[in-house]
């Protein structure tokens, strides 16, 4: 018998030692996923990994159920703290399809290494905003089932004057390539208090974004609603005059790390009609979704 022991799991852990109870003297192969594949997603450990010979130890429930559904063996605590080999109870909200596997043979590691800006953007962070980051990042894999599944990513990028100041935001829409339906997967909207109205912080907060996702090396399309900034981010892709603001320059420095990105006016339609609306409602109503930005502070972490 073969155990494969999920990521998160410890020789410390209770579902470990009360699997080793359970288990007494008999022999079993052990594959810890941590040491061999890892972050492998669910959806390869399901594909790849589980057979009629192996037993499954893991934390997460929906990995638990979506094995036990598969026909295979897994074991996992309950709310009990007890180990069982019944399917748990599920909030009905995540009893959704499994995206399916897209690739053909196992990777010796599904670990994404941060991209230098991400880094540059992310260092002395608050943990809360962290964890912020890390909880999107989760529930775009989680979705999909693995990066390699993303097709497309999609964004509506607005803006509007606000007392004296302007406020940007953005939807995020990624497409999968095959399995699922497309995903709203972030929206955000700010302003910079301390600066003027540019047209290149409806760009560059966008665009930030992309790096915070860690989604730099998927294809990307933003469709801009102000002229002025659709404007600026073709005039990024060819050299900027010496004269230019380091935002310009900034913004320049995040479009060339996108490997794959085009940019297109947004003038009508379903996702310009939503924007105009929630930027009209959050610039004449109080709200508690404007986020504060600071321009002067990215063209820190970045400005070389």
């Amino acid at each position: 018998m073969q155990v494969i022991v999920d990521e998160g799991i410890g020789e410390t852990s209770p579902l470990w030692q009360q699997f080793q109870a359970w288990l007494g003297p008999r022999s079993v192969e052990i594959m810890w996923l941590k040491a061999l594949y890892p972050a492998i997603p669910d959806v390869e450990i399901l594909d790849k990994l589980l057979t009629p010979e192996t037993v499954l130890l893991t934390q997460d429930r929906m990995l638990h159920n979506r094995a036990l559904r598969q026909g295979m063996r897994s074991l996992t605590l309950n709310a009990a703290g007890q180990l069982t080999r019944k399917p748990l109870p599920l909030d009905a909200r995540r009893l959704r399809a499994q995206a399916p596997s897209v690739v053909k043979t196992l990777k010796s590691t599904y670990q994404h290494d941060p991209h230098p800006i991400a880094l540059q953007l992310s260092a002395g962070r608050p943990p809360k905003i962290l964890k912020a980051q890390r909880t999107r990042r989760r529930r775009i894999r989680s979705y999909f089932g693995a990066v390699d599944n993303l097709a497309k990513v999609s964004w509506t990028i607005g803006a509007r004057p606000s007392q004296g100041h302007l406020l940007c935001g953005y939807v995020v829409h990624i497409s999968g390539k095959q399995g699922v339906k497309g995903l709203r997967a972030s929206e955000a909207y700010g302003l910079d208090p301390a600066t003027a109205p540019d047209p290149a912080h409806a760009l560059v907060h966008a665009l930030c974004e992309v790096f915070h996702l860690h989604l730099e090396h998927v294809q990307h399309e933003f469709f801009i609603i102000p002229r002025e900034t659709f404007a600026l981010a073709q005039q990024m892709t060819g050299p900027l005059p010496m004269s230019s603001p380091p935002l310009y320059r900034v913004a320049q420095q995040l479009i060339h790390a996108l490997g794959h990105k085009q940019f297109t006016p947004c003038i009508k339609g379903r996702f310009y009609d939503q924007m105009q609306r929630k930027c009209n409602q959050l610039t004449t109503s109080a709200s508690n979704e404007i986020a504060t930005l600071d321009f002067r502070d990215i063209v820190q972490r970045l400005e070389h």
